[in-house]
């Protein structure tokens, strides 16, 4: 296992401070939201970020672990107009790419708004979306994750662990995976069970609470490390007024995974 931090954790005025204790406590990434470095269209920045992840790996050895939030900003809805549709894939593809770009393995596949199947469409209208941005995704060696979004995230699509795991094994992606969240199976009350007979399609999994709160300590992050995973595990939790807040989740993380 590898471990890495979501930087929606913290403000950008902590951004070496918390490169440095991460290194400190021997973590090997940190999560990014592309937005939070570049507000603006941020998957046209690629030079800018290729060489600002650059200095972060020298300075304090982190790589980028994953991308979430890969669609803030922007509007439509993959079960809207097929035009809609087209729009998201392309700017997935742009999100790839500079993924790519930085070295990135994982793209967190969450977008909870943007999914929310108002018309009930059959599940099926979306799986040549889904094919075509994770296979596109493999071809620049990276990953579509799906994440299952509870309905507190204003979505009908995919709301649980097990349905995104039935759901990459539907639809026919060959390299669809799972982003196995935390929050998700402390909201819905999840057997974490679920998680461990269907690693093979895991490919990053979030330390998060329910809204993103702080995290709490918990026996199940135990269970996380006794998987047989080789992926990153990542503290997910939402902006934190106090910075000491996240450097105390980042000792009990290590703590836990005896790191």
């Amino acid at each position: 296992m590898k471990f890495s931090v979501s930087n929606i954790a913290w403000g950008d005025e902590y951004n070496d401070a918390v490169y440095a204790y991460l290194s400190k406590k021997h973590f090997n990434g940190i999560e990014i939201a592309p937005t939070r470095l570049f507000p603006d269209a941020p998957y046209t920045h690629i030079r800018e970020a290729v060489d600002y992840f650059d200095g972060v790996k020298t300075a304090y050895g982190l790589e980028v672990s994953s991308m979430q939030s890969i669609w803030y900003g922007q509007g439509g809805n993959i079960f809207h107009a097929p035009s809609e549709r087209d729009a998201l894939r392309d700017y997935t593809f742009a999100a790839v790419d500079f993924a790519s770009a930085i070295g990135c393995h994982n793209l967190v596949f969450g977008c909870p708004k943007a999914r929310h199947n108002e018309r009930h469409c059959p599940e099926q209208e979306v799986y040549p979306f889904f094919q075509s941005i994770s296979a596109y995704a493999h071809e620049r060696n990276t990953c579509i994750a799906l994440e299952p979004n509870p309905v507190i995230y204003g979505t009908n699509f995919i709301n649980t662990t097990p349905q995104a795991f039935d759901f990459c094994r539907a639809s026919g992606c060959e390299h669809l995976r799972v982003n196995v969240d935390l929050g998700t199976i402390l909201y819905n009350n999840e057997a974490f069970d679920c998680v461990q007979e269907h690693m093979a399609l895991v490919n990053h999994i979030h330390i998060s609470e329910p809204y993103l709160k702080k995290i709490e300590k918990r026996d199940l992050h135990r269970r996380i490390k006794a998987l047989d995973f080789a992926g990153y595990v990542s503290i997910e939790m939402g902006r934190q007024e106090d910075i000491n807040d996240v450097f105390d989740v980042i000792d009990y993380t290590a703590e836990v995974f005896e790191l």
